[in-house]
């Protein structure tokens, strides 16, 4: 049996669509149980700082970053294929950038009040979610970030006495949602 040129193209072109699927669905597989770590960490992290005195934040902090870094390197051990190899150095290297990159923003500007610290962080994440789902045409990390970004603008807009909680709630329940969401592909 001899196939045309056109369904030679179409039937391509099913494969293509099927090679890019699996793309997604593991990528956002392998995501997942990064998003649900981080928003538990944020959630403990921003109601810490809901509750304790602005010069004791860092401490609480400190411990949370460091299980998370831990966890994050247990969550990249156990991935099997080659899309895991390096992604815990790139991990670590961009979230060391961003860490620097937010670390000058806050020395250069010197925030006096304590909402600038808070939110910033949320807005940069919200970011690196758009910017990398646009970039790997993975459009769930866009959907993810765009809510990050304006759910936490909205709650310091509308409720800035609250903006400790609510960043714990919009950005650690952001990507907790989003972890739980991008599972169930």
């Amino acid at each position: 049996m001899t196939i045309s040129p056109t369904q030679a193209a179409a039937a391509i072109e099913d494969i293509e669509r099927t090679e890019q699927r699996t793309r997604l669905a593991r990528g956002y597989g392998e995501a997942s149980p990064y998003l649900i770590l981080w928003g538990a960490i944020w959630i403990a992290g921003y109601g810490a700082c809901a509750i304790l005195p602005r010069e004791q934040w860092g401490m609480a902090w400190l411990p949370l970053v460091l299980v998370g870094a831990i966890a994050s390197g247990w969550i990249g051990s156990r991935g099997k294929g080659s899309s895991h190899s390096g992604a815990f150095g790139r991990s670590l290297l961009m979230a060391l950038s961003i860490f620097v990159f937010i670390a000058a923003t806050y020395f250069v500007f010197r925030p006096v009040e304590a909402a600038p610290y808070l939110i910033f962080p949320t807005f940069i994440t919200g970011l690196v979610y758009c910017l990398s789902g646009l970039l790997a045409r993975m459009t769930r990390f866009v959907w993810i970030g765009a809510g990050i970004f304006v759910l936490t603008l909205a709650g310091y807009v509308a409720a800035p006495q609250w903006t400790a909680i609510w960043v714990a709630v919009a950005g650690g329940g952001g990507l907790v949602l989003g972890g739980l969401w991008l599972r169930k592909i």
